[in-house]
């Protein structure tokens, strides 16, 4: 059984004590049954620890001007379309933290880490935006660990650019949304 706790206020670090913190109650035969006791779930004590964490991202990535003819096939990167990102924790302080990305994006094993363009008016079309991590495509939805992590300090360093996902290609903007998740240790 695996339990989520949500954040719903505030969270000051502190000791929890052992308590009730849910009830089950079962069905069988259009009955049910709510005075068994196995039902309960107690949790000895555990604590919360105060995390302060401040994240450093960039909120929009430059990707630049690129024409049709800088792309040479499918599969091809527009080169002056690269661009390195870092997201960065400062915290007072850290034991360890992974990232996971996501985001709509290509399945095809081809497209490996290539976001699809958000659809807008204006939308170019068959072309996506990779994201790479020391130049292979990253894996989205799967937990990484930081580049480097100091005692208060953790960093990924990432790039982003436009690949070429169609054979034909149809000028436009081009947008797409990364979330990341941040999980500390």
């Amino acid at each position: 059984m695996a339990v989520i706790l949500h954040k719903t206020g505030a969270i000051p670090g502190n000791k929890i004590p052992a308590a009730q913190v849910a009830k089950f109650t079962m069905m069988k035969d259009n009955t049910w049954y709510s005075a068994i006791r196995e039902p309960y779930v107690h949790f000895s004590g555990f604590s919360i620890r105060q995390q302060a964490c401040d994240i450093t991202a960039p909120n929009e990535i430059d990707l630049g001007r690129v024409s049709r003819t800088d792309f040479r096939r499918k599969g091809s990167v527009a080169t002056g379309s690269v661009q390195e990102f870092i997201i960065g924790l400062r915290c007072s302080q850290l034991n360890g933290a992974e990232i996971k990305l996501s985001g709509i994006h290509f399945n095809a094993g081809n497209m490996a880490g290539t976001l699809k363009l958000s659809r807008g008016k204006n939308g170019a079309k068959g072309i996506g935006i990779r994201i790479t991590r020391q130049g292979v495509p990253v894996t989205f939805n799967q937990w990484m660990s930081f580049d480097r992590i100091a005692a208060r300090n953790a960093e990924i360093r990432l790039q982003a650019a436009l690949i070429q996902t169609r054979d034909i290609i149809e000028p436009g903007t081009a947008e797409a949304v990364l979330d990341y998740t941040i999980r500390y240790l």
